[in-house]
């Protein structure tokens, strides 16, 4: 405002540019105050709203304008510059950066691209000043500032670096670098191998030498790229090979598992993961080639600005700045100053003639997100770095192309160098060594397989030693060369395989040496084979290198590369071997066959080269030329495998032995038959001269032979014969049909078939030796040869049909002892060798027994051969006898049966086992009619012998086992097989049934207590027992229990049964005293006869224990005996005539059971001696009606009134009486001495009132026989009388009992 000055609208604008005045280039409403008034007036006359930052580029392009050429910044001008750079970073103005010029620290404008800004971390002596080489940017603009206009800091300006960009195939769409190659790292797991990586690289790049340091030496930490760098100067494994890189191999190192090399056929390490492997030591991982240094920082947080995050490395020219990098960065040179010849400080104008590659030690502390190993000195992790290269070291240098000289050196922290080891391969002469085969160039894979002797040599301190190897190279002809054609160039695939064995090289010969097979892609793979070289190859592998990959090409690289690689390297020994004649000789053949990849891996040994190898080589064995196997024939010479023979393979197992074997090769090479002598393992890859061919020789001319070396021969062959029994069913038909085995006693020969096995007793047994059934004995001595001669039919375990059948004839022809003898082996053999197949189904032969055996069987049933059984005692005089010892089995019974029939058949004798009865045929099932004949005998045959044998329990054993079998057999008959209670309540057989009641009627055939009993004595629950009067049942069968019940057995004794019982016993015993447990059944019987009535003639013991009538008892309790003491009548009935006279019952009958029976009392017994009953026996109304019914119905129609009085006037009248007199009687009389004194009612009788009736005449006989009628008198003849109407003396009924 104080300068009012008018300025065109083009260079006002309302707002200012984010509070940064560009007055006086550009105003804004913070510069003049007119615009902040009238803001529509300016809207709309044009005036734009805002600065923007193309506004303030074109001021500072103005300020530049004005400045002219030596023009420098006032202060105002250097505030604008300064406001505006600051403004275009805070907006980020990308498209602002182009043409805008930043103020230097001579406060002149340049462009950004020729300044730089100090960003060194190194603190300087101020004094220095700056480095007048460059040009800084003013203080005043900001690192950050510098950054964004993409100024040079001065650590890259002083060293300037190319960004390296890291190639990899990201597994997932954030996927970092680090952990890329952390995936790597652990893939590689334990196995990880830094030392075989580098030398492949080494190799692949052209390499002769390479060397390995471990130095422990750090490095000054000031001079460095960035600050971070200093945790890498310290321990490091340093990797040198006399090769540069190119282009292509700097291309390569830069792929995270690249595979660059695939179509460079010369390149061996195509699959491998290369230069990653060194991210297991270090995350900072460096080389030195020409004048290139290039360092990686996969973490991007070591080499600060070089690195971006699409380019984690750097490479530098550090020939061109060498200058730079010394005044700067010494400290960053020096860790590969002198290292190895190379020089960082004084460069040679093309640089290092080589390759140093530097590998820091990651140290405790590093945090990394690619590995945590850390390698420090003397740890775990160096000692299995250093092995890892040593325990390669024999085999490492084999297979490479180009590399010669493997060293490992250490360094310690001050400088002082030592050698670990060094490996150096040479030619056959100790020259230079040149390998013979190369890789194909291009696609020509012509070249012919070669071989060539390999001198590797290793020092170790001062231990030295030197190794031949063979190695033998082929390219595939077939199967992997159509495979590596056909990929058009793309894989790189080569079809080659190489062998490598250990030799030992001496004037007159080479002699293959004990080699531990492996397996190599150019460099030993961490697993094995169990081959007995080394075999090298392109395999295709995982990219860790531990497996081999289970597909196509690698299985056509084995079937046809490796196994013309194999024929190359035999040919090779075998075109240079020893002295084959002599002991070396041997020692070569020994070794050589050793050689021959045949059969499977070693136990233990994960192999997945040998199996295909072995099937490719076997097949390719039999159609190559080569001339690989020596045979002794002509002279001695070598052979192609197709022209010789082995012995058979049958020679190679026992019982052959190395004296036979060499005895008969001896035997064919005399006749200039190629016979060759490998190890028995590889007699199956030649033809083999077959033991069949030995053998016709021989047993086409046995009669001509002497007898021992006949016999010697003949045994050999048939314990060979034994051994091998199904590999030559030949030589069995050979010996089988030619007497060629000598017989005892007199040394005949005779057919194995015809011979019986002396040793087998059970049939040998059988023969007798004169009948020279049985071989040499110095046969039989040989236990192969006893083998031998069963198999080819010396009887064992079974005999021929024809022969058995011959056995048995036999038997009726020989003495009985030897028929006995054997009629027992022959059964013996028959169950137990000749039928023994059938054993588990004997009960069911008929549907079991071959065709063959049916026959036989039917055969042996006619034959008499078998023993039949005698009566097991003497007492069985029932038992059927005979005079012969043996019978067919068609006339006998089995033993099984002999409970059924022995009275009436012969029976096998028990000691043939039953099993042969399923086997032979004989009568069987004998009919109801048979079985109840059977059983009628033995009752028979006991009712007379009985008293003789009813001590002799073992035949009352035998006759509970006859008669429980006969049961058994008549409950089947009747209610058939079904055993269940329900279907035994029907008779399912009437038939018999009614045969069985009709048969047994009156017989007494149920066996109980020892004896045979009748139905009515035995009972099934009853629980008294008196045979043979009272029989219970035992423990029956349930079919046998309904059998007997079926046949009138009871439950329990019926009371009738029971009086029959009694009656039967007096007849049985008559006046005699009963034994002891009769008489007690008797008084058991009086008590279950209680209440029965009809006992009329019933009998009972008396004190004596003889059987009387009841009506000649009574009965006597305590008071009666005492009677009996006293009264000299009461002792008269006993001594009465026989007719009249009276017996006490015995005691143990209770008078109240006497009373129930009917017994007299003696008062009753003494009456009875006065009284007439007859008066009373004929009752008139009937014995259908009881007596005191009818007394009942009479007086129903009469009242108990004066009537009674007028009946007895009545019947005194019309009895003559002329007075009658009626007393009521109230007296009471004693009851001591009565009719009955033990019952009560006549005691109450004496006590009670009474009517009285007296009339002055006397009863007649009439009267009293009247009186006893009921409703019928005896007046009704006599007119006189009026009474013959009324009911008499029944009346009084009505007032009396």
């Amino acid at each position: 405002d104080s300068e009012c000055q008018f300025v065109t609208k083009d260079k006002c604008a309302l707002e200012p540019l984010e509070s940064c005045s560009l007055a006086p280039y550009r105003y804004s409403s913070q510069d003049a105050s007119c615009l902040r008034n009238h803001k529509g007036l300016w809207l709309n006359s044009g005036l734009v709203e805002c600065l923007t930052a193309e506004d303030g580029v074109n001021v500072v392009q103005e300020i530049h304008t004005s400045l002219g050429h030596d023009g420098t910044l006032d202060c105002k001008q250097l505030d604008i510059v300064v406001s505006v750079a600051e403004y275009l970073v805070e907006v980020d103005s990308v498209a602002s950066i182009s043409g805008f010029l930043l103020p230097t620290v001579h406060n002149d404008l340049r462009e950004p691209s020729e300044l730089t800004y100090d960003n060194h971390y190194i603190q300087r002596d101020p004094s220095e000043g700056k480095d007048d080489s460059f040009c800084f940017v003013h203080e005043r603009i900001t690192a950050k500032v510098a950054q964004f206009f993409k100024v040079q800091p001065l650590s890259i300006k002083a060293a300037p670096s190319s960004a390296i960009a890291i190639h990899f195939e990201s597994t997932g769409p954030y996927e970092s670098i680090t952990h890329r190659i952390k995936g790597l790292v652990e893939d590689y797991g334990d196995n990880i191998d830094v030392f075989k990586e580098l030398i492949q690289n080494a190799d692949d790049a052209g390499a002769t030498v390479v060397k390995f340091l471990i130095s422990w030496k750090t490095f000054g930490q000031n001079n460095l790229l960035t600050r971070e760098m200093a945790a890498w100067q310290g321990p490091a494994l340093y990797a040198y090979n006399n090769k540069t890189f190119s282009e292509s191999d700097l291309k390569n190192i830069c792929k995270v598992a690249g595979q660059t090399k695939l179509t460079d056929y010369t390149k061996i390490g195509r699959f491998g993961v290369g230069f990653c492997a060194t991210y297991h030591l270090t995350d900072v991982p460096s080389f030195v080639t020409k004048n290139q240094l290039l360092i990686f920082d996969p973490h991007l947080k070591y080499l600060g600005e070089r690195v971006q995050p699409t380019k984690p490395g750097m490479q530098i020219d550090f020939v061109k700045e060498n200058t730079g990098l010394q005044n700067h960065y010494s400290d960053q040179l020096a860790p590969y100053d002198g290292v190895f010849n190379c020089n960082t400080t004084n460069p040679e104008p093309n640089g290092f003639e080589g390759t140093l590659f530097r590998f820091p030690f990651r140290q405790p502390g590093v945090v990394s997100d690619i590995c945590n190993d850390t390698f420090t000195k003397g740890s775990r992790s160096i000692e299995s770095l250093k092995r890892s290269l040593i325990e390669s070291a024999s085999t490492i240098l084999l297979f490479l192309q180009n590399v010669n000289s493997i060293e490992l050196l250490e360094q310690n922290d001050e400088s002082a160098t030592s050698s670990i080891f060094k490996l150096e391969r040479k030619g056959e002469t100790k020259g230079p060594f040149q390998k013979s085969f190369c890789l194909p160039i291009g696609r020509d894979f012509s070249q012919p397989p070669t071989s060539q002797i390999e001198r590797i040599t290793s020092v170790s301190g001062k231990n030295r030693k030197t190794t031949l190897w063979v190695v033998s190279s082929a390219l595939g002809q077939r199967n992997s060369l159509e495979q590596a054609q056909s990929y058009n160039n793309e894989d790189g695939l080569i079809p080659l395989t190489e062998v490598a064995v250990k030799v030992c090289k001496e004037d007159y010969g080479v002699i293959p040496l004990n080699t531990e097979g492996g397996l190599s892609c150019f460099l030993p793979l961490p697993f094995g084979c169990s081959l007995d070289f080394h075999v090298n190859g392109f395999f295709d592998i995982t990219k860790d290198r531990r497996l081999l990959r289970e597909n196509l090409w690698n299985d056509a690289l084995i079937s046809d590369s490796l196994v013309l690689a194999v024929l190359e390297l035999l040919q090779y020994l075998a075109n240079n071997p020893s002295d084959m004649n002599s002991t070396r000789g041997n020692e070569f053949l020994h070794s050589y066959y050793q050689l021959f990849p045949t059969g499977e891996p070693k136990r233990g040994v994960v192999d997945s080269v040998r199996p295909k190898l072995s099937t490719a080589f076997e097949k390719e064995l039999k159609e190559t030329k080569k001339t690989i196997v020596w045979t002794k024939s002509y002279g001695g010479r070598w052979m192609a495998p197709s022209e010789v023979v082995v012995l058979g393979h049958d020679f190679l197992l026992a019982p052959f032995k190395d004296n036979q074997r060499e005895l008969i090769c001896n035997l064919l090479v005399s006749q200039n038959i190629s016979i060759i002598k490998v190890p028995s393992r590889l007699w199956y890859l030649f033809k083999g001269f077959t033991f069949q061919e030995f053998c016709v020789f021989f047993l086409d001319n046995i009669s001509c032979f002497d007898t021992a070396i006949r016999d010697t021969m003949t045994i050999f062959i048939l314990q060979h014969l034994e051994t091998f029994k199904d590999r030559y069913s030949w030589l069995n038909d050979m010996i089988a049909s030619a007497s060629v085995i000598p017989t005892e006693p007199k040394g005949e020969l005779a057919k194995a078939t015809h011979l019986v096995d002396s040793s087998a007793t059970d049939i040998a047994s059988l023969f007798a030796i004169e009948e020279g059934r049985f071989a040499a004995d110095n046969y039989m001595k040989n236990r192969q040869v006893v083998v031998a001669l069963r198999s080819l039919g010396m009887a064992r375990l079974r005999l021929k049909d024809e022969d058995v059948l011959e056995r048995a004839h036999s038997i009726s022809n020989v003495n009985v002892d030897t028929a006995i003898s054997r009629s027992r082996l022959l059964v013996h053999y028959l169950l137990e060798y000749h039928f023994k197949v059938y054993r588990a189904t004997y009960s069911k032969p008929a549907k079991r027994l071959s065709e063959s055996d049916k026959k036989l069987a039917a055969s042996l049933s006619e034959v008499v051969f078998l023993p039949v059984m005698k009566c097991p005692n003497s007492e069985f005089t029932c038992w059927r006898e005979t005079d012969a010892i043996f019978m067919k089995s068609f006339d006998m019974f089995p033993s099984s049966e002999q409970k059924l029939v022995f009275t009436h058949s012969f029976i096998l004798d028990g000691t043939v086992p039953h099993s042969l009865t399923y086997l032979l045929t004989f009568k069987r099932n004998p009919n109801l009619q048979e079985i109840l004949n059977h059983l009628k005998a033995i009752i028979s045959w006991w009712r007379n012998e009985k008293h003789g044998l009813h001590q002799a329990k073992e035949v009352l054993k035998f006759l509970d086992e006859i008669t429980k079998e006969i049961y058994s057999y008549l409950a089947l008959e009747t209610f058939g097989p079904e055993s269940d209670a329900a279907s035994l309540r029907i008779v399912k057989n009437k038939d018999a049934f009614t045969l069985m009641s009709t048969e047994l009627k009156e017989v007494p055939f149920i066996w109980q207590e020892s004896d045979f009993y009748n139905v009515h004595c035995v009972f099934f629950e009853e629980k008294y027992k008196c045979p043979p009067y009272l029989v219970t049942l035992g423990r029956l069968s349930l079919s046998t229990a309904e059998l007997f019940k079926k046949l009138g057995v009871d439950d329990i004794i019926s009371q009738k049964k029971l009086l029959l019982t009694l009656q039967a016993i007096k007849t049985d015993f008559m006046e005699i005293s009963l034994p002891r447990e009769i008489l007690d059944f008797t008084i058991y019987c009086s008590k279950k006869l209680y209440m029965y009535k009809e006992n009329a003639n019933l009998f009972l013991p008396d004190v004596d224990g003889i059987m009387r009538n009841k009506e000649s008892l009574m009965y006597s309790d305590q008071q009666i005996q005492t009677l009996f003491a006293r009264q000299e009548c009461f002792k008269s009935l006993e001594e009465t005539s026989s007719s009249k006279r009276q017996y006490r019952l015995h005691p143990k009958i209770s008078f109240e059971t006497a009373q129930d029976l009917g017994i007299q009392s003696p008062l009753e017994a003494l009456l009875s001696n006065y009284r007439d009953n007859s008066v009373i026996s004929a009752i008139g109304y009937g014995q259908h009606e009881d007596l005191c019914d009818r007394l009942s119905n009479i007086l129903r129609n009469y009242h108990a009134d004066t009537s009674i009085f007028k009946e007895f006037i009545q019947n005194a009248d019309d009895a003559g009486a002329s007075e009658i007199v009626f007393i009521l009687d109230q007296r009471n009389f004693k009851d001591k001495t009565l009719f009955d004194p033990c019952h009560s009612n006549w005691k109450k009788l004496q006590h009670v009132p009474s009517l009285l009736v007296f009339n002055n005449k006397m009863f007649t006989d009439e009267d009293i026989t009247g009186i006893a009628q009921l409703g019928k008198g005896t007046k009704d003849n006599s007119p006189e009388t009026i009474g013959r109407f009324g009911i008499g003396f029944n009346i009084a009924y009505h007032v009396t009992d």
